[in-house]
């Protein structure tokens, strides 16, 4: 299990779906996230997840409450490959569980559990760089930034620019 004592990491389930769908299509968080939210059903949900679960080199995670199993979001782990030994993350959390420090517990266990399970060296990252609130999270567990790709990304029909940060294991 990833986790600590207050929350807990693990895979998908059916009965997530309805969360996860109302997460992806919701238009602010998936502009922080530099994606845009494409009104997904729960078939797309479940193609998306299937996708994510099935690839040799990635990982996807749903977050929880440990004590009520309630929802909070998800992380997605990819790259875990060749000799290099480096993995991209991002994270997602619903709205209403911000600020109450489960972004930084929730990272701090996948990077133990990295660590140990993977050797991994090296943690990156790619942020909105409007998205202060995560920029802060990743600089305050000492993530730091190593780039700024300029108008990267197009969401909501405005190019947005994309911090890279990275953190050694």
């Amino acid at each position: 299990m990833i986790g600590t004592d207050r929350l807990r990491l693990r895979p998908w389930r059916e009965s997530d779906l309805e969360f996860l769908q109302g997460l992806r299509n919701d238009i602010e968080l998936q502009a922080l996230l530099l994606a845009t939210a494409r009104g997904s059903d729960v078939l797309a949900i479940r193609k998306w997840l299937d996708l994510k679960s099935n690839s040799a080199n990635s990982f996807f995670f749903v977050a929880e409450l440990s004590p009520t199993k309630e929802l909070i979001g998800y992380i997605q782990l990819c790259g875990v490959v060749g000799a290099d030994k480096t993995i991209q993350f991002g994270i997602c959390l619903a709205a209403q569980y911000w600020s109450y420090g489960y972004g930084s517990e929730l990272l701090q266990a996948v990077e133990k559990y990295l660590k140990f399970h993977h050797n991994t060296r090296k943690i990156m990252l790619y942020v909105d760089a409007t998205n202060t609130r995560a920029v802060a999270c990743y600089r305050k567990l000492g993530y730091r930034e190593v780039g700024v790709m300029r108008s990267h990304v197009l969401v909501q029909g405005r190019l947005r620019d994309v911090i890279i940060m990275e953190k050694l294991t």
